[in-house]
């Protein structure tokens, strides 16, 4: 099982998302924060990897939530030898890279890791979408109802957009 922590910005607000994004199965949300723009992604992330499965093998993410603490607390280790979860985000070696990064650096080039973090393109971005069109459907839905209850036309839906 996979789990890829995302963000959209908006104009005020930034997004996070967790979802499932195990090869074959259905994409699926599971955690989900609205804040505003200025919290810290790593923030954000820090308080959704106390809810992951022991299950998760792999947690995808962008480079937002690059940090070695987060990745500590995200990544599992039995007898502290070999991980059980690794933290997948893009990393590059530069001049002056740690050498503690380097590990992470060649697990993310593998092959593997590409195929694992090109996961997100087509799982959570697209959840975005879904998730948008179900809630500007649902405040369609809404004014309708509001028409209704008061009496008014129930096509009447535009006036009160453009009224907002």
């Amino acid at each position: 099982m996979g789990l890829l922590p995302v963000s959209r910005m908006g104009p005020r607000l930034c997004i996070h998302l967790l979802c499932s994004a195990t090869p074959g199965l259905v994409p699926a949300p599971l955690d989900a924060d609205a804040v505003t723009a200025n919290v810290s992604e790593n923030g954000i992330f820090a308080s959704m990897i106390d809810y992951l499965h022991d299950k998760t093998k792999y947690v995808v993410a962008d480079s937002g939530y690059d940090d070695g603490k987060l990745t500590q607390k995200c990544e599992l280790r039995k007898n502290n030898k070999y991980s059980t979860r690794r933290l997948i985000l893009p990393m590059e070696k530069y001049k002056h890279t740690a050498p503690s990064r380097l590990p992470s650096i060649r697990f993310f080039k593998s092959e593997r890791d590409q195929r694992l973090f090109r996961l997100r393109k087509i799982t959570v971005e697209p959840m975005f979408d879904i998730l948008i069109l179900l809630l500007a459907v649902f405040v369609y839905q809404l004014l309708i109802l509001f028409n209704f209850v008061n009496g008014r036309p129930l096509s009447h839906v535009k006036y009160i957009i453009d009224g907002v």
